[in-house]
């Protein structure tokens, strides 16, 4: 933003510093001048005003401030009061207004001005227009421009007598609608272009048509011109968001709406439309119909916030006396209601949009203060430093353990979107939203890792027979209306000669999390039935995945991605998936000492089994069953062929199961593996109801 050094001293009674020395001290203390230009009579500062100040520093106004509390020079009050000569003019003669979508239009005031007569500027006026590199146009018009920047109020005058009226049947009144566009209206703009409407536009309109899009340009229909004698004085609070997605969709940018885009404090409405009219009375003429239409339902009042001082010195790392601590914040134009034990209570004015806590007011304190004035100390050594290390070291050899199980790590943004959200099965309410995202894309914090490991699988399966990610990151969630976040590690894969009716991925993936349990020192894990969900929804696979537990905690889960879910994705793939809770592996594991275990000295023995079960029942079960009766002495058991066919009974399938037998203390005798052996058939039999073919 360009601002204009003459322009700034009129707003102190003592000089202010040299341009040069302004501009420095703007840099270090508040806001970076990108450029400072010498002009015949004047200098102008290149300022870079940052979004989080774009509310209250797009004006001489806000810049006055902020030199004000850095060089502790007193601002010059600009408080007017308006001239109503003729009291027999009244507002409600001529104008009404109203307000459809408040949402989007939390404040609209109108002013009425009759007699007005439009010529050029004064000299005065176009010379600081045109120094700040605006053009003047004729004295309304650039008394509008000239109070934007000077006060940061985008403000606009219409011509009253080019508004329709004519739906207008008890009076002669005129009136203002501000509304959503309707399908298919056209505006043509003040710089000429027919530009066709959104129906998510706000725009201002008469009774039959809109005369301006509110907060970014207004019509050529009400355009104030040689001709116009009677005026309309517009002054507005418009919804951020809604100027920004309008402003983008049609393709204009202008002063105006670039103050609403960083968000406008509505209480300035009514003090720069004053201002307004009685520069346009001084320079204009015409008078100023008594009163004011303010529609403004909600106000804002503001707010206050306890300050601790105790809890400045604990974040800026120096102790700031509690009076340096007022003075600053007086100067910057907070106001301090009491202080008790070293509690203030600070007024915030409603202008500061971006003073919401405690730590924004220590921040204010310590730029004012001077951040050289901060002495360079080293953090304190806390006792999560040995925690810390602990995760960072066991962050490195999960990595390892899956990079050597032939994943490759990826780094997605924690941000996800609706469209991705809703492809796999997930509802965004179940989601923390950001307040202001950069796209539709990125409009929610992820809930888990997985949504977009799959979405990277989708977008390189084209490219790969197989693939496999793994990620190890954090997740955000609601939990008792408190936002928290968790270290997740989750990993998936796929490959193009999986069928997704084979059950093969889902024990590589089975021996891929063993092994990798294994690599941590966690030996103990089982594998549990998840609690059911509705058929086609979610993220898992309703039949086909288990929770993973150690001992009766839940480590998370893996298993099969819900055919759905992929097929959402342009994923024909059967893909397989773990999600893990990373603190919990990380109490779990055995990472700062591994107990020796030497291998077993005395023989194994084997056995196969094959079992009939339902085509639903799921291997884990079966598995679990020969675990628990085989007791220590079943070393292991895997799955080594699965069967479904013609020669089964119809909902059947023919699960076949290698067994290991194995003792750490004594050689099993052949009986004693066969009275196990047996026992294991018959609870299969008789307790669970299953066919065995041993």
């Amino acid at each position: 933003m360009k601002v204009s050094y003459n322009w700034l001293q009129l707003f102190f009674n003592k000089k202010l510093p040299k341009p040069e020395k302004l501009a420095d001290l703007l840099t270090m203390y508040s806001l970076e001048v990108e450029n400072l230009e010498e002009t015949q009579k004047d200098w102008i500062f290149d300022i870079d005003v940052l979004p989080n100040r774009a509310h209250d520093c797009l004006s001489h106004t806000g810049i006055a401030r902020e030199v004000a509390a850095i060089t502790k020079l007193k601002v010059k009050s600009q408080k007017l009061k308006v001239s109503v000569q003729n009291r027999e003019l009244k507002i409600q003669d001529f104008l009404d207004v109203e307000v459809k979508d408040r949402d989007l239009c939390p404040r609209y005031t109108a002013k009425v001005m009759t007699g007005v007569k439009i010529g050029p500027s004064p000299v005065w006026l176009q010379e600081r227009l045109n120094a700040i590199g605006q053009k003047p146009i004729n004295n309304v018009v650039d008394a509008a421009n000239y109070l934007m920047f000077e006060s940061g109020q985008p403000l606009h005058a219409f011509d009253l007598d080019k508004l329709d009226n004519r739906q207008q049947t008890t009076d002669n009144r005129k009136k203002i609608i501000v509304r959503r566009a309707k399908k298919g209206e056209k505006i043509t703009t003040l710089d000429g272009e027919e530009r066709k409407l959104y129906e998510s536009t706000l725009v201002i309109a008469d009774a039959e048509k809109p005369v301006a899009i509110a907060g970014i340009m207004g019509g050529t229909n009400t355009e104030v011109d040689k001709g116009t004698t009677n005026l309309i004085l517009e002054s507005a609070a418009f919804d951020q968001t809604n100027i920004r997605k309008s402003s983008r969709r049609l393709g204009i940018r202008t002063e105006s709406s670039l103050r609403f885009e960083g968000g406008i404090d509505p209480n300035l409405a009514r003090e720069a439309q004053d201002r307004l009219a009685t520069l346009i009375q001084e320079i204009a003429g015409g008078e100023v119909a008594g009163g004011v239409i303010d529609v403004y339902p909600k106000a804002v009042y503001p707010k206050k916030i306890k300050l601790d001082i105790n809890h400045v010195e604990r974040l800026l790392g120096v102790k700031v006396p509690e009076t340096k601590v007022k003075s600053i914040l007086k100067r910057l134009g907070f106001i301090i209601h009491d202080s008790k034990f070293q509690i203030l209570t600070i007024e915030v004015p409603t202008y500061r949009l971006d003073v919401a806590g405690e730590e924004d007011l220590i921040e204010e304190v310590g730029r004012i203060y001077g951040y050289e004035n901060i002495p360079e100390t080293p953090p304190p050594v806390v006792s999560q430093f040995r925690r810390q290390e602990e995760f960072v070291a066991f962050s490195r050899l999960s990595k390892k353990l899956l990079s050597g199980l032939g994943y490759t790590e990826t780094y997605n943004t924690s941000f996800v979107g609706d469209r991705l959200i809703e492809k796999e099965g997930m509802s965004p309410g179940d989601h923390i939203a950001i307040e202001n995202p950069v796209s539709e894309d990125f409009a929610y914090l992820r809930t888990s890792l997985l949504s977009r490991i799959l979405e990277n699988i989708s977008s390189n399966i084209i490219f790969f027979d197989s693939l496999r990610f793994f990620e190890l990151g954090k997740v955000y969630f609601k939990k008792r209306n408190k936002l928290e976040e968790k270290s997740m590690l989750s990993f998936a894969s796929t490959r193009k000669s999986r069928v997704s009716s084979s059950a093969l991925g889902f024990y590589e993936t089975k021996g891929e999390l063993e092994a990798f349990l294994s690599g941590l020192g966690i030996l103990e894990s089982t594998f549990v039935s998840p609690k059911p969900t509705l058929p086609g929804r979610g993220i898992w696979h309703p039949k086909n995945s288990s929770d993973i537990k150690i001992g009766n905690v839940t480590l998370g889960r893996f298993g099969q991605i819900n055919p759905f879910v992929m097929e959402n994705l342009g994923v024909k793939e059967a893909t397989f998936a773990a999600d893990l809770d990373f603190n919990t592996l990380l109490q779990a594991a055995a990472i700062d000492e591994y107990e020796y275990v030497s291998p077993f000295r005395y023989p194994a023995t084997y056995r196969d089994i094959a079992v009939l079960v339902p085509l639903n029942m799921r291997v884990v079960d079966v598995l679990n069953v020969i675990n628990r009766v085989g007791g220590k002495l079943v070393k292991d058991v895997d799955l080594f062929d699965m069967y479904e066919g013609r020669q089964l009974p119809d909902g059947k399938k023919n699960l076949a199961f290698h067994i290991v037998y194995q003792s750490g203390s004594r050689t099993l005798t052949s009986p004693e593996v066969e009275a196990l052996h047996v026992k294991i058939i018959k609870t299969l039999e008789k307790d669970m109801g299953w066919e065995v073919r041993a």
